[in-house]
């Protein structure tokens, strides 16, 4: 079959395309001008062979959004020019011109001011010149590495670095996405990076799934079940002792906001001298509520999550991160442009318990081993009703 040959008419956007192709050679164009050029007279090629073969919707849908490709780009440069010559609120109005064109359904996600901070973000993080920005939404299983994520993006951003646990921090606005704009702007007035890392375990399952605008990646934290059940369980005791411990000045509040080694260690030290462990029946019962919610989060978050793309740049999006994988801690980091760490200022990941049955007291630790079956089964439920886990941890359920 002969190749198809455009009429004058379907030619008319080829040829327009090709003089700005060659327009832009003649006239010295950077390599990224001649690029989209020659990106605008490829489109203008398929589009008109569409056309001919017939296809006019399909061509017509292609051309729509192209159009919309090539108005994001020409708001992206010209709001990139501006942070450049230090004019941010202008690239701001820019930017927000550019979303109020948009289609209503495009900006559920936020209100126009955040929508506008992370799109900007978005542009600064993308050119070579500029600092990057980034807000990335935490959804975690507790236990499941949240801590050590914090940690390892904190040593490599330093000073340009914020954080909000959601649940005990002060001022926390409470939105999703974060509405707090004074880091983004005391970043760009200094010419700055800056990431800001959010946590939630979505206890009550209302966090909403909206797909994350340009700017903002949302990390969903996973475990094995087992091990994920037994290091929290091993937590609860905690709170089975709050006030033995608040009768050494410990406060529970603190542990769990700072994970502190120094005061977590006198915490277990004062529960194998003077502590209680949970019964039997308040075991059975913990292991099924916690189970109820395990099985929730999962069938929520682990369908919208796409495998972490490690060493890859990351421009947006929902993406599942494993505890089993923070060791991979470097290619983490080139993810978001963040340079690696090295010598005392690493932050080497390794399980703080190979073998998940021990644990820092040895009252926890006979308690978790005197429910191992019953951790087992809890799993196996876990793993019976999330097929998408038996995937990830390559088990079968024992059911």
């Amino acid at each position: 079959m002969g190749a198809i040959q455009p009429g004058p008419e379907q030619g008319r956007q080829l040829q327009q395309a090709f003089l700005a192709f060659l327009q832009a050679q003649k006239e010295g164009a950077s390599d990224a001008e001649v690029k989209a050029a020659q990106l605008e007279m490829v489109e203008a090629s398929l589009l008109d062979s569409l056309k001919a073969a017939g296809l006019a919707q399909a061509a017509d849908a292609m051309r729509q959004r192209s159009e919309a490709v090539r108005r994001w780009n020409n708001a992206r440069a010209h709001a990139c020019d501006a942070l450049l010559h230090g004019e941010w609120q202008t690239a701001l109005t820019l930017i927000r011109s550019w979303l109020e064109e948009q289609p209503a359904e495009a900006a559920q996600a936020a209100n126009i001011e955040t929508l506008t901070e992370l799109h900007l973000n978005a542009c600064s993080t993308g050119h070579p010149r500029l600092p990057g920005m980034w807000l990335v939404e935490g959804r975690s299983l507790p236990r499941s590495g949240h801590h050590y994520l914090k940690s390892l993006l904190a040593s490599a951003c330093g000073d340009h670095f914020s954080y909000c646990e959601g649940y005990q921090e002060p001022g926390c606005c409470k939105t999703s996405p974060c509405h707090v704009a004074a880091y983004w702007h005391f970043a760009r007035d200094h010419r700055q990076p800056h990431l800001r890392l959010l946590k939630s375990h979505d206890f009550n399952l209302k966090d909403s799934t909206f797909e994350p605008p340009l700017g903002m990646v949302r990390l969903i934290q996973v475990r094995r079940p087992l091990h994920a059940l037994v290091s929290w369980l091993e937590l609860e005791q905690l709170n089975e002792n709050r006030q033995l411990l608040q009768q050494a000045s410990i406060a529970l509040e603190r542990i769990y906001l700072y994970h502190e080694a120094e005061v977590l260690e006198e915490a277990w030290r004062l529960i194998d001298q003077a502590g209680v462990v949970m019964t039997t029946e308040q075991v059975s019962e913990w292991l099924t509520r916690k189970v109820r919610y395990v099985v929730r989060f999962l069938e929520k978050w682990l369908p919208l999550a796409k495998p972490f793309p490690f060493g890859a740049r990351l421009t947006g999006g929902n993406f599942l991160l494993r505890y089993e994988d923070l060791g991979r801690s470097e290619q983490l980091l080139d993810s978001f442009g963040l340079a690696r760490l090295e010598g005392e200022h690493g932050l080497a990941f390794s399980p703080r318990h190979p073998d998940v049955m021990q644990r820092r007291s040895s009252r926890v630790a006979e308690l978790i081993q005197a429910h191992q079956k019953d951790l087992e089964d809890a799993e196996a439920l876990v793993l019976a009703q999330v097929p998408g886990m038996q995937k990830l941890y390559r088990f079968t359920a024992r059911l």
